[in-house]
């Protein structure tokens, strides 16, 4: 049996007069922000998918900043790359011009003064910093300058002038997320970019009956290839060729030494660990420990060079009056590297129609995600504004009523 008491009709109108002021504070909470999801326990399942789709959109953002971070760079390599193909196209025709016998030495001595100009210019642009002031073809390296130089003395120019250039970067990759399980490389290596052929290394030792004597590790371009002991030359052979490298191995009928090939131009980068003697036993690596490129076997023969290699050797022909070899080997230089040149940036153009296709599925993830998450927990003004209202018709009534049921007091009845 419920009691009945004159303080019951007050406790159950304050209860419930109570219960509608809290509705009409947590309305307008949402409304001041916006959603109708502040806490869980608004709505644990739409919280729950709102998270999901709140960190997916968070996630997509730091994409397309990874992209828009790469594609940055592969426009100002592009650039650079552009003015270099114009400083192949002008070492061209200056070379057409040497060849030519009508031409006196004293034409071609100008010729040579501008082509080592250019020479420096390609040195400027190897060497070159992105806006964010890192070096742009250094591969991971992006804090001292990739490239440095030799200068030195030439017969028919006063002074000195380049006469070597040596890469100094590394090949390591740094590879940049763009999307998930995808990834695209950032960097740069200047042994690829300024190279202008393929190179061939011709070891110093004859191989025929080498056997490796403990397991180990060797390195080409960056790729670990493990050796383990008992491997014979062939089997070295097989594993480089088997190997994720732009390089073949032969074996050299003639002196029986290991032959490295690149399959792409680009300068081929050797290295195995400091208490590992392979490549050295193989006349491939001096002993020393010499960084790369300059631990290549002092008696080891290697074919194939740089632009920079290209544009020294036309300037020296020119120098040196021998327009035959201007016509035959400068220019057939120069033809292979503008090949290589092309070729880079046909891979550079496809690298970037591939960020700019993801960047646009990005885009349109994002937004796919921002229009579901605002489905699931933004609020609706229109109808909150109609339901507010409601309440606060309500919370009046309420009160009035209230007013006029609890007016009655002890007094009254003792009257």
């Amino acid at each position: 049996m419920r009691r009945i008491s004159s303080n019951m009709n007050n406790n159950d109108m304050q209860f419930y007069m109570k219960r509608r002021d809290y509705n009409v504070s947590e309305l307008q909470s949402k409304m001041v922000t916006g959603r109708k999801i502040n806490n869980l326990r608004d709505d644990p399942l739409a919280a729950a998918h709102s998270v999901r789709l709140q960190s997916s959109i968070n996630r997509i953002g730091q994409f397309q900043k990874n992209a828009s971070y790469v594609d940055g760079r592969y426009r100002e390599v592009e650039g650079y790359m552009q003015e270099v193909m114009d400083i192949y196209h002008r070492l061209r025709e200056i070379a057409v011009q040497g060849a030519n016998g009508t031409y006196s030495q004293e034409e071609r001595n100008n010729m040579a003064y501008e082509v080592n100009e250019l020479v420096n210019e390609l040195v400027r642009i190897a060497n070159a910093t992105g806006d964010s002031g890192i070096m742009l073809f250094g591969g991971s390296d992006t804090k001292g300058a990739p490239f440095v130089t030799a200068e030195g003395r030439v017969p028919g120019i006063d002074h000195a002038v380049v006469k070597q250039v040596v890469y100094t970067g590394n090949v390591e990759p740094n590879m940049v997320e763009i999307a998930d399980s995808s990834v695209i490389n950032s960097t740069f290596p200047g042994n690829k970019v300024f190279w202008a052929e393929n190179q061939k290394i011709f070891a110093a030792n004859g191989a025929e009956n080498y056997v490796v004597q403990q397991d180990g590790v060797i390195t080409i371009d960056g790729v670990n290839i493990a050796l383990q002991s008992g491997d014979n030359v062939y089997s070295i052979i097989q594993k480089i060729n088997d190997s994720n490298t732009a390089v073949k191995a032969t074996l050299d009928p003639v002196t029986n030494g290991m032959i490295l090939s690149s399959t792409t131009p680009h300068q081929i980068w050797l290295d195995e660990p400091a208490e590992q003697t392979i490549l050295k036993d193989l006349g491939l690596l001096a002993p020393g420990g010499n960084k790369p490129p300059e631990n290549i076997h002092p008696d080891a023969m290697v074919a194939g060079g740089s632009l920079f290699d290209t544009a020294i050797q036309l300037r020296d022909n020119l120098l040196s009056g021998d327009y035959e070899l201007i016509g035959t080997q400068s220019l057939a230089q120069i033809d292979t590297a503008e090949d290589t040149l092309l070729k880079n940036l046909t891979d550079l153009g496809a690298q970037s129609k591939r960020l700019e296709i993801t960047q646009t599925r990005l885009s349109k993830l994002e937004l796919d995600y921002t229009q579901t998450e605002s489905r699931t927990a933004d609020l609706d003004m229109t109808e909150a504004i109609t339901e507010l209202k409601m309440y606060e018709y309500l919370q009046k009534a309420s009160y009035q009523t209230a007013g006029k049921i609890l007016q009655p007091s002890l007094m009254d009845f003792l009257r």
